[in-house]
């Protein structure tokens, strides 16, 4: 059994101190003289030396990675980097494919239109390589001279200051790349002020009543607001949403079906029809029905 009790330490004998192994003599509760060995001493004779060790209470800082992004020199002559997460791919288009169409810069790439972002003129360029952006749902285009080198951010960025000469422009702060200032683009203001092409839209089921107005009036004002509206659903394909008007007949679906009317005021409160040309609520029951 090992017990803690009071000691009171007295010198040993001459002879016995003498052999530098003990510390001195002690008289435990049972009666018996006890000898206590000194360990510094055991040490001594034994011909040890201890040399003082420092002890680093410091904790080793785990170095976190940095962001990879793509270098690239853009339109404008600046060298600048965006999070290469954010890019889809890189590829050459013609200049010709890129127009300026309801005052903004639009690219064309087989059927699909998409917005572009460009910083400065193509010159005599006849291609462009543009740098195909996406955030998994919707995508756009960064038109740019070069693509220099795969890179990695570092920790340290110096912020744009709000409100200076370069406020408008899409850059999230400023880093030191192999000692040279490099421009780190955001791509959060590149989406949030963008008109973005969503890269599968919802279909939108239009359920014509032969008058033509679904197909004229109603599909280009969906089709802005990132639907996709067919009049017949190909094979395999299922639609998100259904329009049909209130005195035509509803064709069964397994689409949600949002009614219109052409009247301004519902018959009822019960009635949930939606006036055609009331577009922001149009537009919201188009997304309540899907569940949005």
């Amino acid at each position: 059994m090992i017990d803690t009790e009071e000691l009171v330490v007295k010198p040993a004998s001459p002879a016995v101190m003498a052999t530098g192994v003990y510390a001195g003599m002690t008289l435990p509760d049972n009666g018996l003289p006890m000898l206590l060995l000194d360990a510094a001493g055991i040490a001594t004779v034994a011909g040890l030396r201890f040399a003082p060790v420092a002890v680093n209470d410091s904790v080793e800082e785990v170095a976190v990675p940095g962001i990879p992004a793509l270098l690239f020199d853009d339109l404008d002559g600046q060298r600048r980097a965006i999070a290469l997460a954010v890019i889809d791919r890189v590829e050459p288009v013609p200049v010709d494919a890129i127009r300026r169409t309801a005052g903004a810069m639009r690219l064309t790439i087989g059927d699909t239109i998409i917005p572009v972002h460009a910083v400065g003129g193509f010159g005599d360029r006849t291609e462009i390589a543009v740098l195909r952006l996406t955030d998994g749902e919707s995508e756009m285009a960064y038109a740019i001279a070069d693509a220099i080198e795969i890179v990695e951010l570092p920790a340290e960025m110096a912020a744009v200051r709000p409100g200076g000469p370069d406020a408008g422009t899409p850059i999230a702060g400023v880093v030191l790349i192999a000692g040279e200032q490099v421009e780190v683009v955001d791509p959060h203001a590149l989406f949030a002020g963008e008109p973005v092409k969503i890269a599968t839209p919802p279909v939108c089921l239009l359920q014509v009543d032969g008058s033509g107005w679904m197909e004229t009036f109603l599909k280009p004002a969906l089709e802005a607001s990132g639907y996709r509206c067919v009049t017949a659903l190909a094979a395999g394909e299922t639609a998100a949403v259904a329009l049909a008007m209130e005195d035509a007949p509803v064709y069964p679906t397994h689409a949600p079906v949002v009614t219109l009317r052409r009247s301004r005021v519902a018959d009822g409160d019960e009635d949930a029809s939606i006036y055609r040309y009331d577009r922001p609520a149009l537009i919201a029951a188009i997304a309540a029905r899907r569940g949005l």
